[in-house]
C-alpha cells in the first residue's frame, strides 16, 4: 500500500481510524513487555541518527508485535513515512507511542492524526506561496488582536497569546484558492483551537 497522507486525506477519516487502531495494538504491546519510553527509545534508535528505514521500522514493529499482520505495519510505516522518502523519524513514532501510552488520546494524537492530511493538501495547493500565506495570516491575525484590544479595554489581555482567528485563516485560504469541507473546517478549528470571531 503506497499512499501519502495527501493521497490518505481523498480516503477520509477511516484511514486514520486505521493507523490509529494500529497504533494503539502496536502500544498495548508495548506495554506488555514492560518497556519504557527511554526503552523504548534506545531500542529503535540503535545507530543514534534519529531515523530507520521502511524496512528497519517494520521490522522493529514485527519484534515489538509479532501478532500484527504485516500489511498492517506497511500501513504505519505509509503514514509515517508521507513523503515517500524512506526514512522514519524515531521522534515522531516515540511522540506518538508516548501520548497514546499516556492514554492523552481523546482531542490529541487522534484529532491530530486526521487533520494531518488536510495540512498536508493545504500546504501541497498553496505551493510556492506557502510562507507568503502564513506571514499574511499571522500579520492579519496580529491586526485583529491589536484592534481588539484597542476597542474593548475590558478584554483580557490573554487574548494575545489564543491564537489564530478562524475567520482570518479562513478566507485567507478561499483567497489563495484553497477549498474546505465543513467537516475539515471544524476539525482544523478543534485541533487548533482558533477563536470563533
Amino acid at each position: 500500500m503506497s499512499l501519502s497522507r495527501g493521497k490518505q486525506a481523498s480516503k477520509g477519516v477511516t484511514n486514520m481510524q486505521q493507523v490509529f487502531a494500529i497504533m494503539k495494538q502496536i502500544c498495548e504491546s508495548i506495554e506488555r513487555r514492560r518497556l519504557s519510553i527511554i526503552q523504548l527509545n534506545a531500542a529503535i534508535d540503535i545507530n543514534k541518527t534519529g531515523f530507520l528505514s521502511r524496512q528497519e521500522f517494520v521490522n522493529i514493529l514485527h519484534n515489538l508485535a509479532e501478532n500484527i499482520p504485516l500489511e498492517s505495519f506497511r500501513i504505519v510505516c505509509t503514514f509515517f513515512d508521507d513523503r515517500n522518502t524512506g526514512k522514519i523519524s524515531v521522534f515522531e513514532f516515540i511522540r506518538i507511542v508516548q501520548e497514546i501510552l499516556n492514554q492523552q488520546i481523546g482531542g490529541g494524537v487522534y484529532a491530530f492524526m486526521q487533520v494531518q492530511p488536510i495540512i498536508h493538501r493545504i500546504i501541497n495547493q498553496l505551493s510556492v506561496d506557502c510562507d507568503k500565506f502564513f506571514d499574511e495570516v499571522a500579520d492579519k491575525n496580529q491586526q485583529w488582536i491589536e484592534a481588539e484590544l484597542k476597542t474593548n479595554p475590558s478584554i483580557n489581555p490573554s487574548l494575545r497569546q489564543i491564537g489564530l482567528n478562524k475567520s482570518i485563516f479562513l478566507s485567507s485560504l478561499s483567497d489563495y484558492g484553497v477549498a474546505l469541507s465543513e467537516k475539515e473546517k471544524a476539525l482544523i478549528s478543534r485541533v487548533f483551537s482558533m477563536t470563533k470571531q
